[in-house]
């Protein structure tokens, strides 16, 4: 069964330790977007295993997702294209393929790429949400 699953990594992208909620999530007037990156070594072995992700501290793992806000109802998890890559200090680039997950009413987008030790990334997403025109960017530094 795959909700358990679902549920870690969206536990994950909400709880990692070490960032603020603020640095968690975008909000637009329509959306909510949640994200973080993390090292893959911190995914518990069966959550890897369910995604055919590596674990490794030379991993990253790019997770987000993207809700429509939805008054008293709650938010409604929404289909989204996204962009996203990080440059380190050195210039070099490095693109994440997102793939989207869809598990029984959540929707989210995971992606990782190799980093050295001791890297810091900036990184750049653009997410626009397929229900509406607006569209966010979001930049932030992580060291890893």
């Amino acid at each position: 069964m795959r909700v358990p699953t679902a549920l870690c990594l969206i536990v994950l992208l909400v709880v990692a330790p070490g960032i603020s909620a603020g640095d968690r999530a975008k909000e637009t007037d329509k959306h909510v977007i949640y994200y973080n990156a993390i090292q893959t070594s911190t995914l518990p072995e069966e959550v890897a295993r369910a995604y055919n992700i590596t674990r490794s501290d030379n991993r990253v793992l790019l997770n987000i997702a993207v809700h429509r806000r939805n008054g008293d109802n709650g938010p409604v998890p929404v289909e989204a294209d996204i962009e996203a890559e990080a440059v380190n200090l050195n210039a070099q680039m490095k693109r994440f393929r997102m793939e989207k997950i869809s598990e029984d009413e959540a929707i989210y987008y995971i992606g990782t790429t190799r980093i050295s030790s001791g890297e810091t990334l900036d990184f750049s997403i653009r997410v626009q949400p397929r229900d509406s025109d607006e569209h966010a960017e979001i930049h932030f530094r992580r060291q890893y």
